[in-house]
């Protein structure tokens, strides 16, 4: 999405505001600061990140006011785009989520552009051209109505508070000779009140999901406190932090057992920006937005609806994870730099000079020697994706393709677990793929990494370090009845018995979230190793 975006902004740029030369400079810069942010740090986060600040950088030379017109115009166009994509799928009756591939962030991003499409719909004429045109109006009434809809229909809880939100702004807004102050207070503390039952009332094994995540990174907010886990470092550290908690927590209650599973965010993003940059840059972003949203404005004004889409993006953080969402971060981003803008001058925009040409280029310079010598990395990695996952290549073919990847790859968590499970289907490569998979560890943590560690030393009979995998996989997924299968049978055929009859009756106690065959033949098992039935081989 990022390469997207960024490739058609600098054609954009290029050819609109007639800056080809560094247009071309500054599209290059993109190109290899990209390539040495990912080929690096194998980071697709900070990645992202950098990108994202890329295209904000190339903006800088617009001032506020034509900055604010290309904002209110690419949230109509996109949210028509993501509407007409999900009226295709609610067509084909699938679910409803447009281009992002989740019905949560479909909606939350159609609520975050309400702010703007009902600030052109009551003030029009703050806006110039085709935007203040009566068709034009016409076509915003209905817009808003099919967001709502989608809003109804995913039952999204996120958007539904940041569509409150927008909508409790606007009602304050109403003149007092409408309606009283008094009244729009009541109204607006009762709509709160309804949003937050209403709630609390759906997705019930969703909502306690969110609040045990947050709750565990709670526990750890001071392993980092200042400086933070840096940036894309947070999913590293998190599945050892549930697990963590598990294991010291045998006695959880079972709908907080059922509510977990296998993630990397923490459906907080607002508590996991605080733990990923650390208190004293949290406090400069704080300072940063309240600078930006201290000065005041007339109702009409169209900053007015970027402080909303501002502070709609970080209401939406406090139960979901826009700021993991690329084009939502780049909302943010634009609004602080218009905010900016209009908060120092709203006419100021850098000049294009020999000076700033001269800057442009040697900041190329920089980065096309920083990225020198990861065009080979770049290779590996498009070869160990293209190839090495073509399961109908033969496995000694698949094998020289990552082992030929490897050296250029060895800090890629992903890449090496991936090898890893592939060298398995050889049983005298063992040894070799569980020292693959430690060095995976070290960069990235999953289950699919941990299993198969787990896998491998139960091929080499070596019981006590594969029932330490599978343990650490039933305290970061207690809710998952594989595992703890698995485990048990390793208690059993090493004689662990004291062990394997705890976790049978654990097993035997367990509700499953959904009753299937598999489920009730475990449980059978685990009776059978209590009642003492079943005869370790």
């Amino acid at each position: 999405m990022v390469s997207s975006v960024l490739t058609g902004w600098a054609l954009l740029y290029t050819f609109r505001f007639k800056a080809k030369k560094n247009t071309i400079t500054w599209f290059l810069i993109s190109a290899c600061g990209l390539t040495y942010c990912y080929l690096n740090y194998y980071n697709e986060y900070l990645c992202a990140i950098t990108g994202i600040l890329i295209i904000i950088g190339s903006l800088l030379s617009i001032d506020a006011a034509r900055l604010t017109s290309l904002f209110f115009a690419s949230k109509i166009a996109l949210s028509l785009l993501e509407l007409a994509v999900g009226l295709f799928q609610f067509i084909k009756k699938e679910p409803l989520t447009g281009t992002f591939y989740n019905t949560g962030i479909f909606s939350i991003y159609l609520s975050i552009s309400a702010a703007s499409i009902l600030h052109l719909l009551l003030y029009p004429s703050e806006f110039p051209g085709s935007m203040s045109s009566r068709h034009f109006r016409k076509l915003l009434l209905p817009l808003l109505a099919c967001i709502v809809i989608v809003i109804i229909l995913n039952r999204s809880r996120s958007s539904l508070f940041v569509l409150s939100f927008i909508m409790a702004g606007v009602s304050l807004q109403i003149p007092s000779h409408i309606f009283k102050r008094q009244f729009k207070q009541i109204l607006v503390l009762l709509m709160a009140i309804t949003v937050l039952v209403y709630s609390f009332s759906i997705k019930q094994g969703s909502s306690n999901g969110r609040i045990l995540t947050s709750k565990i990174a709670l526990q750890h907010i001071g392993d980092h406190f200042w400086w933070g886990t840096g940036t894309g470092k947070f999913t590293w550290y998190y599945p050892q932090w549930q697990a963590t908690y598990f294991s010291n927590n045998p006695k959880v209650p079972a709908n907080l057992i059922n509510a977990s599973g296998e993630t990397y965010i923490i459906f907080n993003d607002l508590l996991q920006l605080l733990e990923t940059i650390g208190a004293l840059k949290m406090l400069m972003l704080i300072l940063l937005l309240a600078f930006i949203l201290r000065k005041k404005y007339p109702r009409s004004h169209p900053f007015h609806a970027i402080k909303t889409t501002l502070l709609s993006v970080a209401l939406a953080g406090a139960t979901s994870y826009p700021f993991h969402t690329n084009i939502l971060i780049l909302d943010a981003f634009l609004c602080i730099l218009i905010g900016l803008k209009e908060s120092v001058n709203p006419a100021f925009k850098t000049a294009s000079s020999n000076g700033n040409t001269i800057q442009i280029r040697l900041l190329l310079i920089i980065f096309m020697v920083l990225s020198a010598g990861w065009w080979e990395k770049y290779i590996a990695n498009e070869r160990a994706v293209l190839l090495g996952g073509e399961f109908d290549l033969p496995v000694e073919e698949r094998k020289q393709v990552y082992k030929d990847s490897y050296a250029a790859l060895k800090k890629d968590g992903k890449f090496l677990t991936e090898y890893g499970i592939l060298l398995l289907s050889d049983s005298t490569e063992t040894r070799n793929a569980i020292d693959l998979l430690h060095q995976a560890k070290a960069h990235f943590i999953s289950s699919a990494t941990i299993e198969a560690t787990g896998n491998a030393y139960l091929i080499n009979n070596d019981y006590k370090n594969a029932a330490a995998c599978y343990k650490w996989l039933t305290d970061y997924t207690p809710g998952l009845f594989l595992p703890k299968y698995i485990l048990l049978q390793i208690y059993v055929s090493s004689f662990r018995m004291k062990e394997a009859k705890e976790l049978a009756a654990l097993i035997t106690e367990m509700q499953p979230k959904v009753s299937s065959p598999e489920v009730w033949q475990i449980k059978e098992y685990a009776k059978a190793v209590l009642s003492g039935t079943y005869i370790p081989k």
